[in-house]
């Protein structure tokens, strides 16, 4: 599945063009922004990284709107992960929001060098993925989601080491990584021991030995970072988290499809809420017929590597569901759902890739939707204001 010898190659400037394209439209759409692309989360992340830098250690506000006479205690609501890489760029960038972005926009580039190691010829298809509204919202915002994602891809780079040492090394930093970017990380924990107990009943016991080394050893760090959170506030994940019933199976299954029908919308400029968007009803009328269009005799074929990937996007996404029946920490959107929709994405463009070889049409019209998709979460009112102001 993949080829390590890396070149500058044309594959390589083509990568980069795209890449430089989406920092620059990330830019931008922070800039015309309102909030640039800030949630409650965000200044939770960005005050813990101020205090981080102040040498207050990993201590946060306890509710939301605060200032600085705000209550503090030991942040563990969510993981320490990414307050701390904003602290580290914060050394360099003295703005905190930006040095946020600059995080995102750091692990969107290792994530599209990731692909081009491990897929080469494949991965500027591959990274046709980033370029839909849900991925371009992800990276755009404070959220730590952004460099998840690259340790999502690491993994199953990991996975795909033949050498012992560089596959003990990548799995294992993948899935504490993962953990500390978001407590959901330990959903991909879970992914891997049942794989390792698969492998093991096949008698691959050479790979079963190799990912039971890697989950013992991000397994101890993922359970001494419980019990210090535990110790510290009386809660593993620093509160209370359990609400059963909250929400009604109607409400619960309503919001699920409209979640899924949102981020599997590849080209969108608003997150659609009723059947008045019309833009947005026609935009996903036109990836319906390009999928088709696209999709004319071809044969779906995975291989192992991708029949990998589209397992764990279907386990991390029931994980998803159970978890949000009883703990409604977040709607079904692009954000929850950003593992899910990377991996397929990824997996979808691939396996285009290897039957249309030589059908220009198909080609130019999957071209062209990706293209659209991208112009549209360009800020063009921004802008268009640019241009007047500069005349």
């Amino acid at each position: 599945m993949g080829n390590n010898n890396v070149k500058f190659d044309k594959e390589f400037w083509l990568l980069l063009i795209l890449f430089l394209s989406l920092l620059l439209s990330i830019i931008l759409r922070v800039n015309a922004e309102a909030t640039n692309y800030q949630s409650p989360d965000s200044f939770f992340y960005l005050k813990v990284a101020e205090n981080i830098l102040k040498g207050k250690g990993f201590a946060g506000p306890t509710s939301f709107p605060f200032n600085q006479e705000s209550v503090e205690s030991y942040f563990a609501i969510w993981p320490a992960g990414y307050p701390c890489l904003i602290a580290l760029f914060g050394l360099v960038i003295p703005n905190l929001l930006w040095a946020s972005k600059a995080v995102n926009l750091f692990f969107l580039g290792a994530s599209f060098v990731l692909l081009y190691i491990q897929y080469k010829q494949s991965a500027i298809w591959a990274s046709f993925a980033y370029f839909s509204y849900g991925l371009t919202e992800v990276y755009s915002y404070t959220w730590s989601e952004g460099p998840f994602l690259f340790f999502v891809l690491l993994l199953f780079y990991g996975l795909n080491q033949e050498q012992e040492k560089k596959q003990l090394f990548h799995v294992g930093l993948s899935l504490t990584c993962l953990f500390l970017l978001r407590y959901a990380g330990i959903i991909f924990w879970l992914f891997i021991l049942g794989y390792m107990i698969y492998q093991y009943t096949r008698k691959e016991y050479v790979d079963a030995r190799r990912l039971l080394v890697s989950l013992m050893i991000s397994g101890l760090f993922i359970v001494g970072y419980l019990a210090i959170n535990y110790i510290k506030t009386g809660f593993m994940t620093g509160a209370e988290r359990v609400y059963i019933g909250l929400e009604s199976w109607t409400d619960f299954t309503y919001y699920l499809f409209r979640g899924l029908l949102n981020v599997f919308a590849f080209a969108r400029n608003l997150w659609f809420v009723g059947n008045k968007d019309s833009f947005a009803i026609g935009l996903l009328l036109l990836q319906i017929l390009v999928i088709i269009f696209v999709y004319r005799g071809v044969k779906f074929n995975l291989d192992l590597g991708q029949r990998l990937m589209v397992f764990s996007a279907g386990f991390y996404f029931v994980m998803i569901i159970i978890l949000r029946s009883i703990s409604p920490f977040d709607s079904f959107n692009y954000r929850i759902l950003s593992p899910v929709s990377l991996i397929l994405f990824i997996v979808f463009f691939q396996s285009i890739l290897k039957n249309i070889e030589g059908k220009k049409y198909q080609k130019l019209a999957l071209y062209s939707f990706v293209f659209i998709s991208f112009l549209i979460n360009l800020p063009v009112y921004f802008l268009l204001e640019e241009i007047k102001i500069l005349r």
